[in-house]
């Protein structure tokens, strides 16, 4: 298949999923996460994960766009394009909240580092901040000139600030107690939209976008890491991840290929080829760094061992989901793994 023929098929069953058009552009986007410590390793839990979900969360009315998991691995937080952030107890799988403030459809969500405060960004411009208990909104940041539509949120490591992904090419970083703008993560020679984002806990920020590229930034000072174009895709990128030492960046593509870049290179250490029988949609990485999750547009969870990052292994495939798997996450607990879909699912997969 083409590169055109793939990116025109990736681009139809983008609309009506999780997805935001721009200009004649539909955009994948997927929350990355990054969590700290583990009581049970990635590897054990991929193995070990049942191929029946523990919960399914079912209470969104169109696709589930993002996920997100709180510190204390107690609760959910869930974005859609029916214009609602959903908060749920992990453990019980019943819903806590139902936050509504954005205008239209809400592309992603994230706690803050203590998970008092939910973080969420959408198709209507905006980052709204909200009480992760009340449901209260606390806080609208909305400034005509920050790039457009919303298309990531990560929180930085402090908890201070949050970075946005916008679809006008724009990253941003954000004072979560003033809202105010702290820096931005401009790239003149590339104007494709950022449609993912991730945040390691060293402070790197990595990127993805639609001209096939994954790019590098330093969270502390908003420059660009200047290496070798990551640009061997032959899709949009749609979902990146960092491990946590920071040394690896781990990115997905419609062209159904996974690929692990060393950060201080830019080399191209792994390619995983078809990875997914289409699309790669959804990345995440166990909290000790040793299990990569992946999800497709076949509706797929497939768990790799990345312990030794020249010899990466597929574990397993788990059929999860009726639609594309628009998001992942696993606990900061080691406990569990949470996808959502364009099904409007939420589902948590636990070890048997």
């Amino acid at each position: 298949m083409t590169q055109r023929k793939n990116e025109r098929l990736f681009t139809g069953l983008v609309l009506g999923a999780a997805a935001l058009t721009v200009g004649g552009l539909v955009m994948f986007l997927n929350n990355s996460a990054f969590f700290n410590g583990s009581s049970l390793s990635g590897e054990d839990l991929a193995k070990r994960i049942n191929s029946s979900p523990h919960k399914t969360l079912a209470d969104h009315q169109y696709a589930v766009s993002a996920i997100a998991i709180s510190p204390d691995s107690q609760s959910v937080a869930s974005s859609s394009h029916d214009n609602t952030v959903k908060i749920w107890n992990l453990t019980t799988g019943k819903l806590s909240n139902t936050l509504k403030g954005h205008k239209s459809g809400v592309m992603a969500v994230t706690f803050d580092a203590q998970g008092k405060r939910v973080v969420s960004g959408g198709t209507d411009d905006e980052i709204n901040i909200w009480d992760a208990n009340s449901g209260k909104q606390i806080q609208t940041i909305n400034r005509p000139d920050s790039g457009g539509w919303v298309t990531g949120l990560a929180m930085d490591p402090s908890g201070q600030s949050v970075v946005s992904a916008r679809a006008g090419n724009v990253t941003n970083q954000w004072d979560l107690s003033k809202g105010e703008l702290v820096r931005s993560f401009k790239n003149k020679n590339n104007q494709a939209p950022m449609l993912t984002l991730a945040v390691s806990k060293n402070g790197q920020v990595a990127t993805g976008s639609s001209d096939h590229q994954a790019q590098l930034w330093l969270l502390n000072t908003g420059q660009q890491v200047q290496l070798p174009a990551m640009n061997s895709h032959q899709g949009w990128v749609t979902a990146v991840a960092l491990t946590p030492d920071g040394k690896f960046l781990v990115t997905g593509s419609s062209d159904d290929t996974i690929r692990i870049w060393e950060t201080s290179t830019g080399k191209e250490v792994v390619t995983l080829r078809k990875a997914h029988s289409y699309s790669v949609s959804a990345l995440a990485i166990s909290p000790d760094g040793k299990a990569l999750a992946s999800g497709g547009f076949d509706g797929e969870i497939r768990f790799w061992n990345i312990q030794n990052i020249q010899n990466v292994q597929n574990i397993r495939a788990i059929t999860a989901h009726e639609k594309v798997v628009t998001s992942l996450a696993f606990s900061p607990d080691g406990q569990s793994l949470v996808s959502g879909s364009a099904d409007t699912t939420i589902k948590v997969w636990k070890a048997s």
